[in-house]
C-alpha cells in the first residue's frame, strides 16, 4: 500500500509538472502571437484571426486578417512550427500559408506555396538594435506560384519566387537577393486599343522573362547597395537599375514608419506628406544606374517604325540621330546634351546597352538634389557626375 501511495503520488507530481510546462510554453506562444502583432503594427498592418490552436512549440492561425491603409484582406490560414525564445526574442522555425486566394469583381490572386523559415521577432529591447531596426527578420521567403486574373481571364504567372537573407552579424553587412524563376504574362487584355495593336505588331502580346535582384544593407551607418535589380523579358531585353545610398539606418525607417501610420490615421493631411519630404532629405545619394541591355526589342521597335513611314530601319535611325540634337538643345544644357545624343546615336547604330549613371564625389544629400534640379539641368548633371554610355 505504501510502495502504491508512492507511486501514485509521483504520478500525480509528474502530471503537474507537465500540466505547467504545457501551461508555461502556451504563455510563451501567447506572448509569441502577441509581438508578431505588436511588430506589424509599426509597420501599419493590423494583423488579426478568430482563433489560434497552441500545440507545443506550434499555432495554427485560422480566418486571418490583414489591415493597412488600403483596407483589409482576407489571408485565411497561418501555420506556426517551430517556435523558441533566444536572447533577441522569439525564433520562429517557419510560417506558413499554403493557398491564399483573393477575388474582388473583377481582379483574383492566388498565392501557392508561401513560407518564412528563420523567423526572429525582437523583444522591446532587441528591436533597439540597429540590425532589426523595428523590424522582425527572415532567413528565408518563398512563393511557389503566383497567378493573377481579371474578368476570368488569367493574366500574369509567377513561378519560384525566393527572397534569402544573410545572418545577421554585429558590424557587418546584411546582404539579401531576390529571384523569381520565370513570369507569364497575357497582354491582350490592354483596354487601350493603339497599346493593345502596338504590342501585336511588336510580338509581345505574350511575354515571358524573370527577376533577379541582389544588395545588401549596413545597419550601423544605414548604407543601402542594391548591386542590381533586372527584369528581363525574353526576346526583348533587360532592364534594371542600382542604388548606393546613405541615411537610411533603423531610426529613419522606424521615423518613416510613424509618418505612415500618421498618414493613414490623419488621411489627406499635408502634413504627413511634407514629414515624409523631410525624411527624404536625411538620405544620401552615393551612386545610380540605371541601365537597358537589348534582346531584339530595339531592332523590332526600328522596324515598326520604318514600316509606318514607308522607310528602311536604317532611314528611321538616321532621321533619329538628326533630330535628336536640336531637341536635346531645347533643355539648355550644351555640354549634357551633346553626351546624350552621342550615346543614344551610338546605341541605335549598334543596339547593345544604354546606361546613365551617376557618379557624384561625395555623397549627395537628396535635399541639395532636388535644389539642383529646379536650378539648372547641366548643374545637376555636373553636380552627381552623370554619364550617358552606350555599348559599354
Amino acid at each position: 500500500m505504501t510502495q502504491l501511495k508512492r507511486l501514485f503520488g509521483s504520478a500525480l507530481v509528474g502530471a503537474s509538472l507537465i500540466t505547467l510546462s504545457a501551461s508555461a510554453q502556451a504563455q510563451d506562444m501567447d506572448a509569441m502571437l502577441d509581438r508578431l502583432q505588436e511588430l506589424l503594427a509599426e509597420q501599419a498592418i493590423d494583423l488579426d484571426w478568430d482563433d489560434a490552436a497552441i500545440d507545443g512549440d506550434s499555432a495554427v492561425l485560422t480566418g486571418v486578417t490583414a489591415a493597412g491603409p488600403e483596407g483589409e484582406t482576407p489571408l485565411g490560414d497561418i501555420v506556426i512550427s517551430g517556435v523558441s525564445e533566444t536572447a533577441d526574442g522569439f525564433r520562429i522555425d517557419e510560417m506558413s500559408m499554403e493557398n491564399y486566394v483573393h477575388g474582388e469583381e473583377d481582379f483574383s490572386l492566388e498565392i501557392d506555396g508561401a513560407v518564412l523559415t528563420g523567423i526572429i521577432l525582437p523583444s522591446e529591447e532587441a528591436a533597439e538594435d540597429d540590425r532589426f531596426g523595428g523590424f522582425f527578420y527572415y532567413e528565408t521567403a518563398d512563393i511557389a506560384e503566383l497567378r493573377a486574373s481579371m474578368a476570368g481571364e488569367e493574366v500574369f504567372v509567377l513561378n519560384g519566387l525566393n527572397v534569402s537573407v544573410s545572418p545577421l552579424v554585429a558590424d557587418q553587412p546584411m546582404a539579401f537577393s531576390a529571384t523569381a524563376e520565370n513570369f507569364e504574362a497575357d497582354l491582350t487584355g490592354i483596354e487601350d486599343e493603339m497599346t493593345r495593336q502596338t504590342l501585336r505588331r511588336l510580338g509581345y502580346e505574350q511575354v515571358t522573362g524573370r527577376l533577379e535582384s541582389t544588395g545588401s544593407w549596413t545597419p550601423e551607418d544605414g548604407r543601402l547597395v542594391l548591386d542590381r535589380n533586372d527584369l528581363t523579358i525574353d526576346d526583348g531585353g533587360t532592364i534594371g537599375f542600382a542604388l548606393d545610398i546613405t541615411g537610411y539606418t533603423a531610426e529613419f525607417m522606424r521615423a518613416l514608419s510613424e509618418v505612415q501610420r500618421t498618414m493613414q490615421d490623419r488621411e489627406g493631411d499635408a502634413a504627413g506628406g511634407m514629414a515624409a519630404m523631410g525624411l527624404m532629405q536625411q538620405l544620401n545619394l552615393a551612386s545610380a544606374d540605371i541601365y537597358f541591355r537589348d534582346d531584339a526589342l530595339t531592332g523590332r521597335v526600328l522596324e515598326l517604325f520604318a514600316e509606318d513611314q514607308g522607310m528602311r530601319p536604317q532611314d528611321v535611325v538616321n532621321q533619329a540621330k538628326a533630330i535628336l540634337p536640336f531637341l536635346l538643345a531645347q533643355i539648355g544644357a550644351p555640354q549634357l546634351g551633346s553626351m546624350i545624343s552621342g550615346a543614344v546615336s551610338e546605341y541605335l547604330d549598334n543596339p547593345q546597352s544604354l546606361r546613365v549613371s551617376a557618379r557624384p564625389a561625395e555623397p549627395v544629400p537628396f535635399s541639395l538634389l532636388m535644389a539642383g534640379a529646379m536650378a539648372s539641368p547641366q548643374a545637376l548633371a555636373d553636380q552627381i557626375g552623370l554619364e550617358v554610355v552606350a555599348n559599354d
